[in-house]
């Protein structure tokens, strides 16, 4: 019920800051997944710990992407394999409104059709170096993170090895916990957006939720809510019973 509770709030549906009241219970549970959020201080720890950003490295690969891989996800909430993927002409400027727009055209092979979008890459990103790293890259026409190494029991993803590396070095520093890994951007990046009271559908596009999302999440919540009314009933009526029996085995003046 926790998780129902937490994936809600992820998607919109339950107030980023109330109480959980199933946080306290546990279930026994396979290998953990990616989905606690980062804390400001778990942020500022592993930024201070990753390699410098090289504009021009020698040699290209999953430790020259590592150090741009989590600044990308933590501005954007791009999942681990849309940046993997990313190719130099996925990097767009259009005009609008009379001004221009820099971009990541997200497309290809994505988790769902709602993932393909044109998510706005914010000024820190740009005052990082990226669009001079793009231009330093020697294939204009190649990936924009190129000669990642990819697994074949993880389907060819590309951005694995860039997880792994993280993840060492999370490990290293002392940052490392359960349920925190790359995809912590993501839910760390909504859960900020909500805070600021950005409408869930503008949330849903920029990270590329899907409509099947927001109404899992619904289904969710009413089954949560049902349930929290159902404790508390149960609470009133245990109450109300304990005071009968008080009063009907009260001592008579």
């Amino acid at each position: 019920m926790a998780e129902i509770i937490e994936r809600a709030r992820t998607a919109g549906h339950f107030p980023p800051q109330a109480f959980n009241p199933f946080s306290k219970q546990s279930r026994k549970a396979g290998k953990a997944k990616s989905k606690e959020k980062y804390t400001l201080e778990e942020i500022k720890a592993l930024f201070a710990a990753l390699p410098k950003r090289d504009i021009a490295p020698s040699k290209y690969g999953c430790e020259s992407a590592l150090p741009w891989f989590p600044l990308i996800a933590a501005y954007s909430g791009m999942r681990l394999n849309e940046i993997a993927q990313l190719r130099v002409s996925d990097i767009r400027t259009e005009g609008t409104n009379g001004s221009t727009v820099t971009f990541f055209d997200i497309h290809g092979d994505v988790k769902t059709d709602s993932s393909e979008r044109k998510t706005p890459i914010h000024s820190q990103i740009i005052r990082a170096g990226l669009l001079d790293y793009k231009a330093a890259l020697p294939d204009q026409s190649g990936y924009l993170f190129p000669n990642l190494r990819a697994r074949k029991s993880k389907d060819g993803k590309r951005g694995d090895c860039v997880s792994d590396l993280m993840r060492d070095l999370m490990e290293e520093r002392g940052i490392a916990r359960e349920g925190l890994g790359f995809h912590s951007f993501r839910h760390t990046v909504v859960a900020n957006l909500q805070h600021q009271d950005v409408k869930t559908r503008d949330i849903a596009y920029v990270v590329g939720h899907s409509q099947s999302d927001d109404l899992y999440a619904w289904i969710l919540i009413a089954i949560d809510a049902a349930s929290i009314a159902l404790f508390w009933l149960i609470a009133w009526i245990v109450v109300c019973v304990g005071r009968w029996i008080a009063a009907a085995f009260r001592p008579q003046a």
